[in-house]
């Protein structure tokens, strides 16, 4: 009933803009590539064949959180432009990171986000539990962000609460600074989206 009214009567949501200028990113972990001496590697995936397919499931098994996304999400979202970056040890995808371009789904609002041209919005960051507090965090957000300062976006940015300790050392990973506030309020069939900047610093 809760989220019946949120979605379809009233909801009224408040969240942080972190950015991260890419414009003066400098890669800092783009020479190491192993975890605990062992090899990974980072590729961005621009479609997914059938041996990807067999790895996501596998990852998707071994899911700790909930998945907002499936094997046709993943090819749907390639085709519209998005980045989708995967880690692998061994035979295993470990983790991953979506970046949107364009127009996302966003699901704390049960609507749409507007990407501003040059821009890239994050979302769906992952690491597999196993291998949470080895620096491949690091590892992941900094290729991310390499690749995209090098296919000419020039920010990149996201929304989280500022009591979500994880989403906030995530932002700190990508040297994100707090840019303002992004206001979303549903009443029955109307819906509007403000955003507030503002600038106070780093994380």
């Amino acid at each position: 009933m809760r989220w019946a009214i949120k979605k379809y009567i009233f909801n009224f949501r408040k969240m942080l803009i972190i950015e991260t200028d890419l414009r003066t990113y400098a890669s800092a972990f783009l020479d190491r590539r192993t975890i605990r001496g062992n090899p990974v590697v980072i590729s961005r995936l621009e479609s997914i064949d059938s041996n990807y397919e067999t790895k996501l499931e596998k990852a998707f098994g071994n899911l700790d959180i909930k998945s907002y996304f499936d094997i046709g999400d993943c090819s749907n979202r390639i085709r519209r432009g998005f980045y989708f970056h995967v880690a692998e040890a061994g035979d295993e995808i470990v983790g991953w990171a979506w970046s949107a371009t364009g127009r996302v789904y966003f699901e704390e609002f049960f609507s749409d986000i507007a990407i501003p041209d040059g821009t890239a919005f994050s979302y769906n960051f992952y690491i597999d539990k196993r291998f949470r507090g080895t620096g491949l965090p690091f590892l992941l957000i900094d290729l991310v962000l390499s690749d995209l300062r090098d296919d000419g976006k020039h920010l990149f940015w996201g929304l989280c609460y500022p009591h979500n300790k994880n989403v906030m050392a995530f932002n700190k990973l990508a040297r994100g600074k707090i840019a303002g506030q992004y206001y979303f309020i549903r009443l029955l069939m109307w819906s509007f989206s403000v955003k507030r900047y503002f600038k106070i610093g780093a994380l």
